[in-house]
């Protein structure tokens, strides 16, 4: 049996290291899909984070009737969050839960269940120029900023269960 959770183990953290290396792709090569990087560092996080909690018991509905497969107990975001808080100190997970909440909920499950891009990648109207000019690239795309922060983020908690798991 613990040879089967070893394989579950590894098979998690290779599949969070796909999931963050296609973020860090998508965030380096253009600024026409950066919602899809958050996607993706979302996606790590899930990966090799502990899934949510499931409840067992039976839900009934009125239409459907009985349906004995059960249910999640809390949300993937309390999950990633719960895992979150592992990592970090407590003044830290504050400002990451934010971040989380944040990325999260306006951008991937805009993306994921509605393909909206709060970006609004698909307007095409952003100019490499305007990297050049921190000011202006500072100034008026905190978007980059999110991304560099759930790209520290995520790296750090996967560092943090590659040691754990040895």
């Amino acid at each position: 049996m613990e040879g089967n959770q070893e394989r579950n183990d590894k098979v998690r953290l290779l599949t969070a290291l796909a999931a963050y290396r296609t973020a860090l792709e998508i965030q380096s090569r253009t600024y026409h899909t950066q919602s899809l990087a958050v996607v993706a560092y979302m996606a790590a996080l899930e990966a090799i984070l502990p899934q949510p909690r499931r409840c067992h018991g039976q839900v009934v509905c009125d239409i459907c009737g009985d349906l004995p497969r059960g249910h999640n107990a809390e949300s993937h975001l309390s999950a990633i969050l719960g895992g979150v808080r592992g990592v970090l100190r407590k003044t830290e997970f504050q400002k990451a839960e934010k971040l989380l909440r944040y990325a999260y909920g306006s951008y991937r499950s805009a993306y994921v269940h509605s393909a909206r891009t709060p970006l609004q990648e698909h307007r095409g109207s952003r100019s490499p120029m305007d990297l050049y000019d921190s000011e202006l690239f500072w100034g008026g795309y905190q978007e980059f900023d999110l991304l560099y922060k759930l790209d520290e983020l995520t790296h750090r908690v996967i560092k943090h269960k590659m040691t754990e798991t040895g």
